[in-house]
């Protein structure tokens, strides 16, 4: 018996004595938090050191991002995905943006394929982010559906359903790392500002 064979065996041991819950959305009842949990996911994404900024309809997004962009003195241009919100009237109020990441950009819009209440997590994949465009900019602005707001992990898991999305990343807040010399510093291992632009 090889080592793998013993701690597969070992694992098999521990299930009969302790068989999983058939059904793990049931393990935090969607009640957990008033609606989807709205709210606390917003109180959970500041707490994470991003920005958030509430709009009553999608259309309302490139004023919210001109003012963002101009409030942080950053270039009115950026990439952004998918390429359906290229739609909207960002002319209007003078944002640039393309389909495909260059090194001269430092912002990115995104969509999000949810959110998670209970960790103030965002969570994008190869279908929102086919580009990985949340990883290369040093501004991510992510865009996020109410209703995609979900309480936990497990009810976001069933809602995106069974269908294999490529890779999956988790964000929660800018990227940080305080390796050297125990000194925080932001954007070490992606963007060092988020902004969540919730309607």
């Amino acid at each position: 018996m090889t080592d793998r064979d013993k701690i597969l065996a070992a694992v098999r041991i521990a299930l009969e004595d302790n068989p999983l819950e058939p059904d793990a959305t049931e393990l935090f009842p969607r009640d957990a938090y008033a609606s989807n949990g709205a709210d606390e996911l917003l109180r959970q994404l500041e707490k994470c050191s991003c920005e958030v900024r509430e709009l009553d309809r999608l259309e309302d997004l490139p004023a919210a991002v001109a003012e963002v962009l101009q409030a942080h003195q950053l270039p009115l241009r950026l990439a952004l995905a998918p390429a359906k919100l290229g739609e909207l009237p960002w002319d209007q109020h003078g944002v640039a943006w393309q389909e495909t990441w260059d090194e001269q950009l430092v912002v990115a819009l995104t969509a999000v394929d949810g959110a998670i209440a209970e960790t103030g997590q965002l969570v994008v994949n190869d279908r929102s982010d086919p580009q990985h465009l949340s990883l290369l900019a040093d501004t991510h602005l992510a865009l996020l559906k109410r209703d995609a707001i979900h309480p936990s992990l497990d009810h976001l898991a069933a809602a995106l359903g069974p269908e294999p999305a490529g890779t999956a990343a988790l964000i929660a807040g800018p990227s940080r790392t305080a390796d050297i010399e125990q000194t925080l510093i932001l954007g070490a291992h992606g963007p060092r500002r988020v902004v969540v632009f919730v309607y």
